[in-house]
Formats: C-alpha cells, sequence, structure tokens
C-alpha cells in the first residue's frame, strides 16, 4: 500500500503533457515517445521531466457545446478612429509620470517596434498608455540588448521599480545588474514600450496566466534572452493549465 502510494506521489512531481483527445492520439503517441529523448537532454525542463511521457486527454467538445455554446464570443467590433477616441493602436506615453521623466521616451506616440538580433518589425495593434495595465513591455539599453516583461498592474508602477532597482545597483535582476555594470546605475538611459496588453472576459480568467503566455511568446519572438538579450529565462509552465 505504501510503496504504491510513494510510486503516485513520484509520478505527480513530474509535469504531464495535457492535450483534447482526437482520432490522431495514437499517431500523436508515438511521435511524442520518439523524440522525448530531445526534451529530456534540456537543462530546464529535464528536471520536471518524466522518463516516459505521461499523456492525460481531455474530452473534447461535444456538438451541442459547439452549436450552443454558454458562453457567447465576444464580437470584435473595429476601430472607428475620430478625434476624440483612443481606439489609435499604439504605445502612448504621458511624458508626465516618473517613468516617462526620467527615462524620457523618445517619442509620445510609438506604432512599432524591432528586435535587435532578427531586425524583424512589429506593429502594436492595441491602444496603451502608462496606466494600462496586463500589459507586456519593452526595456532598451544603450547596447541595444532588449528585455521583456510583463505587469498586472499599471505600466507606470512596474517601471518606476525598473528605476529604482537600477538607480539602487539591484544585483538581484538582470537588468539593474547589467545597468550597474555597463552604465553607470543611469535609469535616464533605459527605455521602455508597452507593446501588447491583454483583456479580461467579461466572465473572469486567469489573466496572469494570460500575460505569462504572451511574455513567453515575445521572449521567442524577440530572441531577448541571455547573452542576445537580458532575459535569463522563460515561464513554460504557463502552457500546461488553462
Amino acid at each position: 500500500m505504501n510503496k504504491k502510494k510513494n510510486q503516485e506521489n513520484a509520478s505527480n512531481k513530474f509535469i504531464p503533457f495535457i492535450t483534447t483527445y482526437n482520432q490522431s492520439n495514437k499517431q500523436f503517441q508515438q511521435i511524442l515517445k520518439k523524440h522525448w529523448h530531445i526534451l529530456r537532454k534540456d537543462k530546464d525542463l529535464s528536471k520536471d521531466l518524466s522518463d516516459i511521457p505521461r499523456i492525460i486527454y481531455k474530452k473534447p467538445q461535444t456538438l451541442k457545446q459547439i452549436l450552443a455554446p454558454s458562453c457567447i464570443p465576444v464580437k470584435q467590433h473595429k476601430n472607428i478612429k475620430t478625434f476624440f477616441s483612443q481606439d489609435n493602436n499604439g504605445f502612448f506615453s504621458c511624458k508626465n509620470c516618473k517613468a516617462c521623466r526620467t527615462c524620457k521616451p523618445k517619442d509620445k506616440k510609438i506604432f512599432s517596434f524591432k528586435s535587435n538580433v532578427t531586425n524583424e518589425k512589429f506593429d502594436i495593434k492595441c491602444f496603451i498608455n502608462c496606466n494600462s495595465s496586463n500589459v507586456i513591455y519593452l526595456l532598451e539599453c544603450p547596447c541595444k540588448l532588449q528585455y521583456i516583461g510583463r505587469t498586472g498592474r499599471n505600466l507606470k508602477t512596474r517601471i518606476r521599480e525598473h528605476i529604482n532597482n537600477i538607480r539602487k545597483g539591484v544585483s538581484t535582476h538582470s537588468v539593474s545588474a547589467h545597468f550597474k555594470s555597463h552604465h553607470n546605475s543611469d535609469p535616464s538611459l533605459l527605455t521602455f514600450t508597452g507593446i501588447t496588453k491583454k483583456m479580461t472576459h467579461w466572465r473572469g480568467s486567469n489573466i496572469i496566466n494570460q500575460i505569462s503566455r504572451e511574455e513567453t511568446f515575445w521572449i521567442h519572438k524577440l530572441k531577448t534572452l541571455t547573452p542576445k538579450g537580458l532575459n535569463i529565462e522563460i515561464d513554460l509552465k504557463c502552457f500546461l493549465t488553462d
């Protein structure tokens, strides 16, 4: 009895692969087992992966759920731009908060951003300002190294924390540590841009999980992991839960 319980506890330490059941599951399972050794070699994932893949299948949607969902999807309306509206896409700095006064953004309106590694350019597809919350933001230093971060609070509060950490020469965060060793702990050399944000669903949602996934996506897309950038890790566990 105790032996069986110990085996269950040991297996629960590992991260399972959760997917929806479908007709291709058998073929998918064979492919996953064949290439499982590749994931096992990853230094960050290996400690959380079992010797063989643990797959958990979720029940697929029924025809009733597809045709008559309990939650009606929110209809996306096209932005109508007027003189008074704030529906213009882009990052609009206020120029008045501590973050703006210290970092002095180059432009009050920023409509796009790019990866300094690949030079690929991306448009900002939502309205973001210093008071926006649930934002994914981009930091950049004079070395052109970039950092992707996220915040559930308003953007100016999070940037203010980065500024304070840089001034204090905090060595436990990659951004402030870099500024301490390369830029004399001068926060005025930092630039920041809000690049996207997530909206909470009217029925409620795990917004922290959503912005964590978005942060991981942009870290990968902009290639900001060290040594090419200032991010030192990515969060993959946010993709394992809804």
